[in-house]
């Protein structure tokens, strides 16, 4: 989480994005997770402001490179997707849905595989608003690693996504949760010390302050021991 914090809006957590240099990085996605067999984005969030084709999300690697992308169309109300098979595009704003600034609401978006064609279904507030099953070819997408994957900001230069974020999680076509990020159990404190990227090309013995300590993780070898007398 890069610049983002977990916030409480009307007593409820969030993740506020401020439009300026906020975004959550998602760690790279190897090639065996499906997005090719259909996949679903369902985010709740509350939009602060409309930028130009700010991001819900961007996956990619980099800009015109397998990118999978949510915005809104241009300064508009108007959802934006595209897919990208390398830099081939394949793109489509959808007024059957109003982004409304200041309103919680939820968002999902349903992407279908046929024979042919993918069927994409938008709803709003669990309310199917769009069906559509023309637009985006089989192989408008495929299955590649991602590297560079992000929650509110772009893989081009542009704007970053202010809105309150609180639930965005994708399942893929099995119902298998690919990933998720939720308010109520995302820490977005930075490290005290040094930056994770710091510390991952640190010397080896580098010593580690508590406070920059974020989780430990136990390994146990399969073998016995005793462990007092």
């Amino acid at each position: 989480v890069n610049g983002a914090k977990v916030v409480t809006v009307n007593g409820e957590k969030a993740i506020e994005l401020d439009g300026v240099d906020d975004y959550i990085e998602v760690p790279t996605l190897p090639s065996n997770i499906d997005f090719v067999s259909g996949y679903t984005v369902e985010v709740t969030m509350k939009w602060k402001e409309l930028a130009s084709f700010s991001r819900i999300m961007d996956f990619g690697n980099g800009s015109n490179a397998d990118n999978l992308i949510i915005a809104n169309w241009g300064t508009y109300s108007t959802p934006y997707l595209a897919y990208y098979n390398g830099s081939t595009k394949t793109s489509y704003p959808y007024s059957s849905i109003t982004f409304s600034k200041n309103t919680k609401e939820t968002y999902k978006f349903e992407l279908i595989k046929g024979s042919e064609y993918y069927t994409l279904n938008m709803y709003l507030n669990e309310t199917k608003k769009v069906t559509n099953n023309d637009k985006i070819k089989v192989g408008a997408l495929k299955n590649i690693n991602r590297g560079n994957n992000y929650i509110g900001k772009s893989n081009w230069d542009d704007p970053y996504l202010a809105a309150y974020v609180y639930d965005f999680k994708i399942i893929d076509a099995n119902g298998k949760k690919i990933l998720s990020y939720n308010a109520n159990n995302t820490r977005t404190e930075k490290l005290n010390t040094k930056t994770r990227t710091e510390y991952m090309n640190a010397d080896i013995g580098t010593i580690i302050p508590e406070n920059d300590i974020l989780a430990y993780y136990v390994w146990i070898p399969r073998y016995k021991y005793k462990l007092f007398n």
